[in-house]
């Protein structure tokens, strides 16, 4: 017999035609096929068919799964469906819906700490909207040092670059802060620990050279572990070469440059353009140094307080 909801003619096995309307019709079946049917059914596993169709034991799959291995894999897999909907705060380690973390600007609500934000949200977060205009999106690293450690370093480029969807480790551009146009620099974390190659270096001078020309306000956003080690003494050059290009927007352009330190900054970014501005804002408790811990307590050969580094005021 035959359901449907649907107003289709369709036939049963044994030839009989009926129509199915839009609530369920049976299509009766003759009784004698449905004795021939139980008849065969008496040994359905005979070669291994029933009716002269084969067997299928175990529940019947439909979709993706049932096509090759790698496919079943995925669709049986288990779904963490709480994954981009929570996280928890690194410092009292509160569980935080991420919507309403969103709306309280990335500061926990049961410690009040600043938790880590992406370049995009902080650009999002800072410029008023529709009014962002990225400069130097094409710049891209090279790797003159053919550099290895681990893995080859345009390998290490191209994972970060997948991950984050950017070039290199800064974003650059102009836009109205409350009205108030600005050159903004954001570096990101999540590229290689926001470390300062020649592409940072590079746009951040272009950013800089473009804010004197414009009489623009700059704003630097940094979080860094430093100069990038796979470039050597090419990302140690972009330290002087951006100190230049500040010397001259604050002590000849006689214009504005305010420094945002989150945590981390370090190494090469706090030894250059992260202190150098006429305004210089820290995140609560970000940490801010220039060696880091670990190399200070091997240093020394003594521990250090928790608190060492650590931006105090709240």
């Amino acid at each position: 017999m035959l359901s449907n909801s649907l107003g289709l003619s369709v036939q049963n096995k044994a030839g009989v035609s009926c129509t199915i309307h839009s609530t369920p019709v049976l299509c009766p079946t003759p009784v004698a096929s449905r004795t021939n049917q139980i008849c065969r059914a008496g040994n359905p596993e005979k070669n291994g068919t029933y009716d002269g169709m084969p067997i299928v034991s175990g529940p019947i799959t439909v979709g993706p799964a049932a096509i090759g291995t790698d496919a079943k894999d995925k669709a049986t897999k288990p779904v963490d469906r709480s994954k981009g909907l929570w996280t928890r705060c690194d410092k009292c380690g509160v569980i935080l819906y991420i919507k309403h973390l969103k709306e309280h600007h990335h500061i926990c609500f049961g410690c009040n700490y600043h938790l880590k934000m992406s370049s995009q949200e902080r650009i999002d977060h800072m410029i008023d909207p529709g009014t962002w205009r990225p400069l130097d999106q094409t710049l891209s690293p090279m790797d003159p040092l053919e550099f290895v450690d681990m893995k080859p370093y345009p390998d290490r480029v191209r994972d970060s670059q997948d991950k984050t969807g950017m070039n290199d480790a800064i974003r650059t551009g102009t836009g109205l802060l409350h009205g108030i146009p600005v050159a903004l620099a954001v570096m990101e974390f999540g590229f290689m620990g926001g470390s300062m190659g020649s592409v940072v270096g590079e746009k951040l001078t272009r950013l800089i050279e473009y804010a004197t020309q414009e009489g623009l306000t700059l704003i630097v956003v940094c979080t860094s572990g430093g100069a990038r080690m796979q470039e050597g003494i090419m990302s140690l050059m972009q330290m002087a070469k951006i100190s230049a290009a500040l010397h001259v927007h604050q002590n000849e352009a006689n214009l504005l440059y305010i420094s945002l330190l989150t945590s981390p900054t370090t190494g090469g970014v706090t030894a250059s353009f992260g202190m150098l501005g006429d305004i210089i804002i820290a995140e609560p408790q970000a940490i801010i140094g220039f060696a880091g811990r670990r190399v200070i307590e091997q240093t020394l050969r003594e521990e250090l307080p928790d608190d060492f580094q650590v931006h105090a005021w709240c």
